[in-house]
């Protein structure tokens, strides 16, 4: 039976590509390359989390973790003993993972496949000149991620010169002599220390293409081994044509290797870096211009950008775009972030009866409410009736008789109506975007062709929320954007069991949300977060405090962070449901913030879910 194994991947270094002459694609001697290539090519090493101890031995092609048992520790289907959950199971520390990878830049940027690193930020080793007196063992950052591809880039600071690898052009015939450099089996082959470096002559022998007739995989019958993932695969000329990225093995079969295409790694490295830090505004400055600065660094020399647009907006639909004027490697525009924020605040609102619902923008008004002054915008909802309840924006709650508040003029369009608030029962209140946070792209091009893209929030001073304040288990309303953000942030406190002390981030396009009972389940890369209401219920936005182990919470609110072979016999926490809207059983948006204890009492692990939501 053929079993498909993937290598562990070498963490490949980005090319720098350069503009090449017709010279410089003709063909050289084998010697010549494997020179150059092997130079440019380096041991990559990456650190096991602890629960995958035991599972990865090197001469297997990948690290595999069995599924996570069921709720309450039950083996999963097909056999697999149930995972040990609890803080009193962590194996041996420091084990690695290893991998082939090539630089891409001088300045010391590394490709390899994203299965082989972890989250953005983690940490890998880079061994140049493996074995060599010039052997050089430098810690690098994984910079970026993408999953789809299956590739990732490292970054080592401090570098200027270092050896690198042109990237070619895709292959477009079988036959053709390709040659692979890497490190198969690793440090399996060497008494101490690193391994020396491989080199593999060989040919293509298929090109596998998607159901679009698009170059996906490019098939060889190079010697290649577990270890070889993420190397470079070279072309006659010396150029990178594909990455070394899986292998079938099995009774019979033979030198049956797949390789990534180099137009993947080019799409890869296609969007610049764009960095850039939201100007601080305060209130009292929003209707003003100020500075935006950003700077684009390009990862490719042919794909530097000329011009960079800002595109701000506080109002959706209503963007407003700025070219930016390129100086020093600088651009930089002066633009107003918040326009119109100036007079009444305003705000959106919806008016519930029992007949229906009026939903529209209504002014800021003040009216007393048991022998208090509170205003519209300091509430989140209004219950209304002989004995009035507001919920204030910082949770608590105001009641008693309610004076000077009907009726109130709601704006729909371009009509206002008045409204008696007589046969009204609630009121909910939504601050507008743009008096907590506006949207901010910046649009990198060259020659009018997009190349990639950043959006960030500008917050106004006093209004930005940060994911510290969930440490101390507060609950603060997160401000708004006009444009909507997906991703997952969790912290893990130092002494905390499921995260080891680690920050996790996640992108929108890695989370898998689906609808549970009682609630939603996320997934990504070998995380799982469940989080439910009480026996019966189903989530809605509020929050949810004495939170137990998801599913077991029964009459309490359902949680459990889980994942990478570590979980909880017992939780203790709490979170709170922003936003959430289904279709049928298809999960639209969300917004949750969450705090764990592991084991009740255990340091707490905290985050952030996004997903579609206009909640920051």
């Amino acid at each position: 039976m053929l079993a498909r194994r993937i290598f562990p991947i070498v963490l490949l270094g980005l090319a720098c590509l350069y503009l090449s002459s017709s010279a410089a694609d003709e063909p050289k001697s084998r010697v010549e390359i494997a020179k150059r290539a092997k130079a440019a090519t380096v041991l990559v090493e990456a650190k096991l989390e602890p629960d995958e101890t035991g599972l990865l031995q090197l001469m297997q092609p990948d690290v595999v973790v069995p599924p996570l048992p069921r709720p309450g520790g039950r083996p999963q289907p097909g056999g697999l003993p149930a995972i040990p959950r609890g803080p009193g199971t962590t194996p041996p520390a420091e084990p690695k993972r290893q991998g082939t990878g090539f630089c891409i830049h001088p300045s010391g940027l590394f490709v390899t496949n994203a299965h082989v690193v972890n989250a953005l930020d983690s940490e890998a080793t880079i061994v140049l000149d493996s074995r060599l007196k010039s052997q050089k063992v430098l810690k690098g950052k994984v910079v970026r991620r993408d999953p789809r591809l299956d590739l990732a880039l490292i970054r080592v600071e401090g570098q200027s010169k270092l050896p690198v690898l042109d990237l070619g052009a895709d292959v477009e015939d079988e036959l053709a002599e390709v040659i692979a450099f890497g490190f198969p089996l690793g440090t399996k082959l060497v008494k101490g220390g690193y391994p020396e470096i491989s080199v593999n002559v060989g040919s293509v022998t298929s090109l596998r293409r998607d159901d679009k007739g698009a170059l996906n995989r490019i098939q060889l019958d190079n010697a290649l081994n577990p270890g070889n993932s993420g190397g470079p695969v070279v072309d006659r000329s010396g150029k990178v044509v594909g990455v070394v990225v899986s292998g079938v093995v099995g009774v019979g079969v033979q030198g049956l290797n797949m390789a990534i295409p180099v137009s993947h790694v080019r799409q890869f490295l296609e969007r610049p870096d764009i960095q850039f830090t939201p100007p601080a505004i305060k209130k009292a400055d929003a209707s003003k211009p100020v500075e935006f600065t950003a700077k684009a660094i390009s990862l490719l020399p042919d794909a530097a950008p000329d011009e960079m647009e800002l595109v701000l907006a506080n109002e959706p639909g209503k963007e407003r775009r700025h070219p930016m004027k390129l100086a020093g490697g600088v651009f930089r525009a002066s633009a107003v972030a918040f326009l119109g924020v100036e007079g009444p605040k305003r705000m959106r609102a919806v008016i519930k009866s029992a007949d229906g619902s009026v939903t529209g923008t209504i002014e800021d008004k003040s009216f007393r409410l048991g022998g208090q002054t509170v205003s519209l915008g300091q509430i989140r909802s209004l219950q209304l009736g002989p004995k009035a309840v507001a919920r204030l924006e910082d949770g608590k709650n105001v009641e008693g008789e309610l004076v000077g508040l009907a009726p109130l003029a709601v704006t729909i369009g371009k009509q206002v109506l008045n409204v008696d608030l007589a046969g009204a029962s609630e009121i909910t209140i939504e601050a507008r975007a743009d008096f907590a946070a506006a949207s901010c792209t910046l649009v990198a091009r060259q020659k009018g062709k997009e190349l990639g893209r950043l959006t960030l929030p500008v917050y106004l001073e006093g209004t930005k929320r940060d994911v510290e304040a969930l440490r101390e288990g507060k609950f603060l309303r997160p401000p708004r954007s006009v444009v909507p953000s997906s991703y997952l942030k969790a912290v893990s406190s130092k002494g905390d069991y499921i995260g080891q002390g680690k920050t996790y981030s996640y992108s929108g396009d890695q989370l898998r949300i689906r609808r549970v009972d009682r609630g939603v389940r996320i997934d990504v890369e070998n995380w799982m977060i469940w989080i439910g209401a009480p026996r019966g219920k189903f989530l809605e936005v509020g929050e949810y405090a004495d939170a137990k182990r998801y599913a077991f919470s029964d009459d309490s609110p359902g949680i459990d962070f889980t994942g990478n072979g570590r979980g909880s016999n017992q939780i203790v926490g709490k979170f709170a449901v922003w936003e959430i809207e289904l279709k049928g059983n298809e999960v639209v948006r969300l917004a949750i913030d969450f705090v764990q204890h592991c084991e009740r009492t255990q340091p707490p692990l905290y985050g952030m879910i996004r997903f579609n939501s206009n909640f920051e």
